[in-house]
């Protein structure tokens, strides 16, 4: 189970200046104002017997910040912390909430700070409003050294302990996308600062020192996760080495020649001694499989293994199930790989075979381990695991020799392994295995039905993917150059060109979908769809990985040559290899689920003229809760990058290519966040694989040539020999961007500031962080087009009251005013949406009079906002400014108000008038003279000031029995005032 960092308030359970706290592991975290005070404990090493704990306390402290800061607790968490110490009840505490949560509001004018947690690492953002200055925030450091490394991260090291920020990302947003903006800290003795390059002063700024891990995976010779797919020497994409439990922890298989990989809770401590023709082979000549498990924060290992036998053995794949054991496949060249007794085929029967192996959750042991092959080659390049334990692999086979045994096949496959004969092209196949991997429960082969026609090797078919969906129907993709394909009856392409001189086979490359009926199928299983998925111009096209989501939609990726490729009109790309260059680019293709059309499809890269952004080596596809979809590849130094987390390289010094990362929006048409990860173009680095948690965190495996990785400092590996000649495997995790949060007790009314008070078409206001990309108020432009109506979206910010829309009037990242809609009545939700992102709900009561005045706040003072109607002038003390003045008996004042009673709500009004308002001045109530519905959400109150002394005195109103507060949520709080001068 994954804990996360919470913070509690402090109930007197520790002393009064400190105001939230946090424990953990080897450290104890406390925030007062201005200052972050931390514990480091020093820890004992593994096998060593706990000693009191050795602890430096090291100080963070804002330098000329407010000393007032008052912390709020945010996103409540369910647990809670009690205190029973000593024998005096009095002094125990019981039942303290814990929050996700705490921000500090105007630490300095204009900026809040937030601290939050990931994944148990502590987090904070400053959040710098429109026209506020950054240049304030500064922190003194005590009790540690502190110092900024190459790659900009801040490293704070004490005797006994160390904590690590990363260089902070600082960003504006523009729209639904980040703008990154150039930030670094400084170090001055014990000073730190934020040194900032240009940015826009009239949006809000966002200063985000995060917390995530990237770490090597590596011995000191040549180790790969994963695995190049496709056809011969092409391996135009790559497989799936990497995969992600419930808790967060990542798991990554692949190949290693290394012997002194990194081991721990091992199935297999070393790698196997190698043999050939019953002579030894050099230990390290020849590679043995390894499956690792990472603890969720990325600084260590849960296990770690090789995994093989007496040959070369290759994993190209994994997945992991609920309960958090691995599945794996790739091929083996050694009869003595280890299988499992009751397995499905325990006998090695070609000089190359496919395996699945099932690790416990431990990794120290088998569950399962079968081959899965006949006498020619096989191997296998993709796994997947359905909800029962259910294991689907793909891959590949290569023709059968009729006088010795053939792939395996069940019943009802599309082409039995007995089928082809010897000249016969490469085939796919899918197969599926039971839970304990005793019964193959389907398997066939794909490819070419003019078989035996081709003697050449022409019309091969490669399997690279497999996925199975949540009704238990399953597909397999890859690329092929059939002429003709198992397609089915309404398919997308049912054809594909162009043909060879003799029209049997297909004289370039494209791709294809099969979908299958389930396993569980009364009539067994059948082929659902199958389809080809390319241009028809002499250009190849390949597919390297595919999703599917909740309604069965299939989302595939791969490299693409064509510049036909059938891309669709809105998407992100629509053209590839401009200006005469060869296309080179991603293709990522929405199916609907019968697979006879295409919803989407886009190229992703290769736009410019010049070639330099072209993508290659597509691998693994990906889709979060949100329906945002994730593709990774290789790419240059000028693929456009949208709020990165890797510094842009210096293409004149370091122009290798590198891994991206990016993310299209569920319509394909807008990447929201594209990212290159490996050393800063220093050397170059392959995807490896690709996995999103339902937080939307991202993380990814990767191969890199040389020990320049920009590593984390808390990561497990954050070295690797400069070996001059190898890949090393690394794993990284990106957090995700930032979503709408509301606090909780802050939905109000928007006069008086209190929790609830929502009378239906009145203001009502919001806070949290996140919640809008720009600061502004609706202006005439919003208005275009609604007639009578109000605007319900500003930049992208919209405003959910019992799910019905509500006039959104003003906007900024920390704070919303909104009017009520009609006709919510007792318990009112609210949510906030930004851009599509939907925030969590607040709650607070709707009611059908709450009269509020609308306040003038000047130096402390909430005045009543008053206008004189002999000479416009406002209420309010004139030594502040020429517009205020005192008011004087006898004169007429019109008030302004909100909430008095239900109005109409989100369109624009027309005069009502109200009866029965009365006004409280000081201890003299009288009615008003008048009170009407004057514009959106707002009352005019006419009433005559009534004789009393000169002096300042509290004014309220009333309607109904209901009385405005006596005092207001205001900075500072307080009552709503008139002067009076005789």
């Amino acid at each position: 189970m994954s804990v996360p960092l919470s913070f509690e308030p402090n109930q007197g359970q520790l002393a009064s200046p400190v105001q939230f706290l946090s424990r953990g592991s080897g450290y104890a975290l406390f925030l007062t104002p201005g200052q972050v005070v931390l514990n480091l404990e020093q820890q004992a090493a593994a096998g060593q017997t706990p000693q009191a704990a050795s602890v430096d306390t090291l100080r963070m402290s804002l330098i000329g910040a407010n000393p007032q800061g008052n912390a709020v607790g945010l996103a409540p968490q369910a647990g809670v912390v009690s205190y029973f110490i000593g024998n005096d009840p009095k002094k125990w505490r019981t039942g303290i909430e814990t929050y996700g949560k705490v921000r500090y509001s105007q630490v300095y004018p204009g900026v809040d700070l937030v601290f939050y947690g990931n994944q148990r690492q502590l987090e904070y953002d400053f959040v710098v409003a429109p026209g506020a200055d950054p240049g304030r925030i500064a922190w003194r450091i005590d009790g540690a050294r502190a110092s900024v490394d190459a790659a900009g991260n801040l490293a704070l090291n004490a005797s006994n302990g160390s904590a690590t920020f990363l260089k902070p990302a600082v960003y504006q947003m523009d729209g639904d996308k980040k703008t990154r903006v150039e930030g670094r800290y400084a170090v001055a003795g014990n000073e730190l600062h934020f040194r900032l390059g240009p940015y826009d002063h009239s949006r809000a700024l966002i200063i985000d020192p995060v917390l995530s891990y990237a770490s090597y995976l590596a011995g000191t010779a040549y180790d790969r996760i994963g695995l190049p797919t496709g056809p011969g020497i092409l391996e135009v994409g790559v497989s799936q080495g990497l995969a992600v439990d419930a808790a967060g922890s990542v798991y990554v298989a692949g190949s290693t020649y290394s012997l002194d990989f990194p081991t721990k809770n091992p199935y297999q401590s070393a790698p196997p001694a190698k043999q050939f023709g019953g002579v030894n082979v050099p230990p390290g000549q020849w590679p043995s499989g390894f499956v690792t498990k990472f603890s969720p924060d990325g600084t260590s290992l849960v296990y770690s293994t090789y995994l093989g036998g007496n040959n070369q053995d290759y994993i190209y794949a994994i997945a992991v199930d609920s309960s958090g054991s691995a599945y794996v496949t790739g091929q083996t060249n050694s009869a003595s790989f280890p299988t499992t007794a009751g397995a499905y085929q325990t006998v090695y029967a070609s000089n190359i075979s496919s395996f699945v192996t099932k690790l416990n959750s431990t990794g120290t042991g088998l569950v399962y381990s079968t081959f899965l092959g006949g006498a020619n080659n096989a191997y296998a390049t993709a796994i997947a695991v359905d909800g029962a334990g259910r294991a689907y692999i793909a891959g590949n086979e290569s023709a059968c020799d009729p006088s010795r045994s053939c792939f395996p096949t069940t019943g009802g496959a599309v082409i039995g392994g007995n089928q082809p004969g010897p000249g016969s092209p490469q085939y796919a196949f899918v197969a599926a295995f039971s839970p304990a991997g005793s019964q193959l429960l389907y398997s066939t082969i794909f490819g070419d039905l003019n078989g035996i026609k081709c003697t050449s090797g022409c019309g091969g078919t490669y399997g690279t993917g497999v996925a199975v969906d949540a009704n238990g129907y399953f597909y397999l993709v890859g690329e092929t150059q059939a002429g003709q394909l198992p397609t089915t009856t309404g398919a997308y392409q049912t054809s594909s060109a162009p043909l060879s001189p003799g029209q049997a086979f297909l004289q370039t490359w494209r791709g294809f979908i099969a979908k299958f009926a389930p396993l569980t199928s009364a009539g067994g299983v059948t082929l659902a769809y199958a389809t080809y998925l390319g241009g028809q111009t002499n250009a190849n096209d390949y597919i390297s990985g595919i999703a599917i989501d909740s309604s069965s939609n299939a989302y595939v990726v791969g490299y693409t040559n064509s510049k036909d490729f059938p891309v669709t009109s809105g998407a992100y790309g629509t053209v590839c290899g401009t200006g005469g260059v060869t296309c080179a680019a991603a293709h990522v293709t929405k199916l609907n689920p019968t697979g006879t059309a295409i919803l989407w499809s886009t190229y992703v890269g290769n736009s410019k003229s010049d070639g330099t952004d072209a993508l290659y080596f597509t691998g693994p596809i990906q889709l979060d809760g949100k329906g945002n979809i994730y593709i990774m590849g290789q790419v240059l130094t000028s693929f456009p990058m949208v709020n990165p987390v890797e510094p842009d390289p210096n293409p004149q010094l370091y122009g290798a290519m590198e891994i991206v990362v990016a993310e299209l929006d569920p319509t394909g048409a807008n990447v929201l966040f594209s990212t290159r990860i490996g050393s800063g173009g220093r050397e170059t680095a392959s995807p490896a694989g690709l996995a999103v948690d339902s937080a939307g965190n991202i993380y990814l495996a990767g191969n890199i040539l040389g020990p320049d990785l920009i590593t984390t400092p808390s990561a497990f590996q954050t070295t690797a020999e400069r070996t001059g000649c190898c890949y090393h495997g690394f794993v990284a995790k990106i957090a995700p961007s930032a979503v709408p949060t509301l606090d909780a007790g802050s939905l109000a009314n928007g006069l008086t500031y209190i929790e609830g008070g929502l009378v239906p078409g009145s203001w009502a206001q919001v806070k949290g962080t996140n919640l809008s990309t720009k600061t502004r108020l609706w202006d005439a432009s919003d208005f275009t087009g609604l007639g009578n109506s109000l605007p319900t979206d500003l930049s992208g910010t919209r405003v959910t009251v019992d799910n019905l829309p509500a006039a959104v009037y003003y906007i900024s990242p920390t704070q919303i005013n909104f009017q009520v809609p009609a006709g919510v009545s007792g318990t009112a939700t609210v949510q906030v949406t930004v851009n599509g992102v939907v925030s969590n709900s607040i709650t607070a009561a709707a009611v059908t009079n709450s009269p509020a005045i609308l306040p003038i706040i000047v130096n402390g003072t909430n005045y009543a906002g008053g206008v004189f109607f002999s000479d416009g002038k406002f209420v309010g003390d004139p030594g502040i400014a020429p517009v205020l003045r005192n008011a004087r008996p006898g004169e007429i004042i019109q008030l302004y108000a909100s909430a008095l009673v239900p109005m109409p709500a989100g369109v624009l009004p027309v005069v009502q008038a109200v009866g029965g308002v009365t006004v409280t001045i000081g201890t003299v109530t009288f009615p008003a003279d008048a009170a009407a519905l004057v514009a959106v959400g707002q009352f005019q109150i006419n009433f005559t000031v009534p004789s009393l002394p000169t002096g300042v005195y509290p004014i309220s109103i009333s309607v109904n029995g209901a009385t405005s507060p006596s005092s207001i949520n205001s900075l500072p709080p307080g009552p709503v005032v008139i002067p009076i001068q005789q």
